[in-house]
C-alpha cells in the first residue's frame, strides 16, 4: 500500500505532512495527483495554488518530483505504508521530521 503525502499550507508547521490519499499501487496516487493538478498556478487573494480550485488537494503545496519516487525533504511525495496500517487508517496518518516515524491522528 501506498500513501500521498503532502504539506497543508495553511498548517503553521511546513515540517508536518500528512496523508491526503493512500492506495495499492503508487501508479493509482501518481495519476491522482496528476488529475487533480491545475495546468497553470494561480492565486487566490492570498494563497499562490498549483491544484484546481476545489480539487481535494487545492489547500496543500505541491511535489515537483511526484513521478520520480523520490521524497523532497520533509517527507512529501509517495511513500510506501508499513504493513502494519491498514488502508481506512492510512488516511488517518500524520508524519513529522522530528518524530521520524508514522502516527495516527
Amino acid at each position: 500500500m501506498y500513501a500521498l503525502i503532502l504539506n497543508n499550507m495553511t498548517e503553521p508547521n511546513i515540517e508536518n505532512v500528512e496523508v491526503v490519499k493512500a492506495g495499492n499501487t503508487r501508479q493509482e496516487l501518481v495519476d491522482f495527483y496528476k488529475k487533480h493538478l491545475a495546468k497553470k498556478a494561480w492565486r487566490d487573494d492570498k494563497w499562490g495554488k498549483a491544484f484546481k480550485k476545489d480539487s481535494p488537494l487545492e489547500w496543500f503545496n505541491p511535489v515537483y518530483n511526484i513521478e520520480s519516487g523520490d521524497k523532497s525533504h520533509f517527507g512529501e511525495g509517495i511513500q510506501e505504508v508499513p504493513e502494519n496500517i491498514t488502508l481506512e487508517n492510512a488516511v488517518r496518518l500524520k508524519r513529522t521530521k522530528f518524530s521520524g516515524g508514522w502516527f495516527l491522528q
